[in-house]
């Protein structure tokens, strides 16, 4: 019997590095690429686009982080699929942490493109790298990200105004993750100590959590 597939949505511009260590009996990990970002896209807009490459019907999707949010979206729009969340948030109130100053500089385009692809120690600590090799990863990963995009999925994540949580989702968080907080967060299943790239450091616990889900909706 063939695996089954389930599309996944990964974050920020990413590649789909960060779930190669995801493993499921019977289920095999198809990366949705990234698509241009259009000036007037918004996060449900960008979502819509990404969901052209989900076959129509009942289908398994999981999202990681920003493609966390964006597999909110697409669950709301094709509530016969299955999403499962993973590091995310499900509502806009979840992301609203961030600062006005932060959100002025998303919005008026003032990161330094130069600057998204270097070693970023901040970012260590908040993605939750613990090993050389963990960071080596993140490095490689944001010097090989396509900027535009990078840009974009955060200007888009600022301006979400989303408020529903499909019945038809999933989520999986860490009470260590310091990108997106537990205390804004109300996951169905927490796993303790778990940081934002858990699905990568710790994913083998994280797939038993995905596989029991998998089992209960049979």
């Amino acid at each position: 019997m063939p695996a089954t597939t389930i599309y996944f949505l990964t974050g920020l511009g990413a590649d789909e590095r960060f779930c190669e260590r995801l493993e499921i009996p019977g289920y095999v990990f198809k990366f949705i690429a990234w698509k241009p970002f259009s000036k007037a896209d918004t996060l449900q807009t960008y979502a819509m686009k990404m969901a052209q490459d989900i076959p129509p019907g009942k289908q398994l999707i999981a999202g990681l982080s920003f493609g966390g949010m964006l597999a909110v979206e697409i669950a709301k729009a094709r509530p016969e699929v299955h999403a499962m969340l993973i590091s995310t948030a499900r509502t806009a109130k979840d992301v609203k942490w961030i600062n006005p100053i932060n959100r002025a500089i998303m919005n008026w385009n003032l990161i330094p493109r130069k600057l998204l692809g270097r070693p970023n120690p901040l970012a260590y600590k908040v993605l939750g790298a613990t090993n050389a090799e963990e960071r080596a990863l993140i490095d490689d990963i944001n010097r090989k990200c396509d900027p535009d995009i990078k840009i974009s999925s955060m200007k888009a994540i600022l301006n979400w105004t989303n408020t529903v949580v499909p019945a038809n989702t999933f989520h999986v968080h860490g009470t260590d993750d310091k990108m997106l907080m537990p205390k804004r967060n109300a996951p169905d299943v927490w796993l303790e100590g778990g940081k934002h790239i858990m699905i990568y450091t710790r994913a083998k616990e994280v797939s038993a959590i995905l596989e029991r889900y998998l089992q209960s909706i049979g």
